[in-house]
Order: structure tokens, then C-alpha cells, then sequence
């Protein structure tokens, strides 16, 4: 009822999906515009999920997880909740696609995503941060669940592996730590924490291997 462009566009801008005109509309013209505001919106929903989907595993890309990872600790620090931040880089991946192909990289993958659905919960983030590189970031745990949860993601790919015939196996160095709420500061300084750890085990790997 107001003739004010500007107003109009402001609308759209904080979310509206369309606007009528009082007195110029029927009930076909609102049964129309309601309908195209649904479908738009289905639209934006899923082009909002690709921008944050990995779409070789499903899991979180790299920017869906920093958006909800950022969220989550903000809401753990108000409601003091503990978290145990992981990072998970798959080894000898590099070998896996020169020796059988890129194909094969890409099923690997594929496998590890799954392999990580199963073994943490719904309400945790799970992403694939880029190549082979794995993040979880998972809630209301104790420190001396680390290490079970950390044994329990080496078991299940060792697991995998056993029942499975493939050309390679499927195995992860990990850095894991545990940050009570009063420890949290952002996430990329958490994620700089469990990448380093990640590195340490990764290079104590490649020495025990040198010495066989």
C-alpha cells in the first residue's frame, strides 16, 4: 500500500520473495506468487547446500564446515560444552592414485566418508576439508574419550580392509585434541592445534616405516 520503491527493494533484500500491490491483485495473481516464492526458495535452498556439500562424499566442504564449526563453538563457550576437534589426512594417497588411477582416488574417498558417518554421530561435523584431508568436530565428550575415539576410527579402517580385496589399504594420520570451553578461541587457531599434531604423527609414521 505504500508507493516506495525503495521500500520494495529493501524487502527483497531481507528475505521477501515477492511483494503485492494492495488492491491490485485476485486470487490468481496471489495463488501465482505464492507458488513462485516456494519454488525460488527450493531453488536457493539447494543451491545453498551445494555451496557447502563436498560433492565426491557428501560430507561438509571446507566452507560449510567453518560456517557451522564457527556457530557451534560460539554456542559452546556460551553453554560451556567441551569438544574434541580432529583432523585426519589419509596416507600414502598420492600412491593410491599414481598406482590405480584418479577413479579409484576418488571411490577411496568416497569409502572414508562413509567409514566416518558410521562411526560419529548425526549431530557432529564431519567435512572433507580438500584432497585427502578430513576435519570432525564432535561435542559433549571427556578427555579420556580421545584416545577411544581415535582407536575406534583406526579400527574401523582396519576392518575395511580386512574384508575388503583392494589394491591398497586405507589408513589415517591423526591429530586429535581435547579443548574444554574455556580453551576455545576460533577455529582456524583450533584447527592450526590439530594440524600440527596431525603432521607430528604423520612424520613419527614415515620414520617407523624407514626403519622396517
Amino acid at each position: 500500500g505504500i508507493d516506495d520503491k525503495s521500500m520494495d527493494i529493501a524487502a527483497l533484500k531481507e528475505g521477501a520473495q515477492d511483494y503485492l500491490i494492495k488492491g491490485h491483485f485476485n486470487a490468481n495473481l496471489l495463488i501465482r506468487s505464492i507458488y513462485y516464492s516456494i519454488e525460488r526458495h527450493k531453488m536457493y535452498v539447494a543451491l545453498r547446500s551445494m555451496a557447502l556439500i563436498d560433492e565426491l562424499t557428501g560430507l561438509y566442504n571446507r566452507r560449510g564446515f567453518n560456517n557451522l564449526a564457527h556457530n557451534h563453538i560460539e554456542l559452546a563457550k556460551r553453554k560451556k560444552r567441551s569438544i574434541l576437534l580432529l583432523y585426519c589426512d589419509l596416507d600414502n594417497f598420492k600412491r593410491v592414485n599414481d598406482d590405480h588411477g584418479h577413479g579409484v582416488g576418488d571411490e577411496a574417498l568416497r569409502t572414508v566418508g562413509t567409514l566416518l558417518k558410521e562411526i560419529f554421530r548425526e549431530s557432529d561435523i564431519i567435512a572433507r576439508r580438500g584432497g585427502d584431508e578430513f576435519i570432525i568436530l564432535t561435542f559433549d565428550v571427556l578427555e579420556e574419550d580421545k584416545e577411544t575415539i581415535v582407536r575406534r576410527l583406526h579400527n574401523k579402517l582396519n576392518e575395511y580392509n580386512d574384508t575388503h580385496n583392494n589394491n591398497y589399504m586405507l589408513s589415517m594420520s591423526v591429530g586429535a585434541k581435547y579443548y574444554d570451553y574455556q580453551e576455545l578461541t576460533s577455529i582456524e587457531s583450533l584447527l592450526e592445534d590439530v594440524d600440527r599434531l596431525m603432521y607430528i604423527e604423520k612424520k613419527r609414521k614415515d620414520c617407523k616405516n624407514s626403519l622396517k
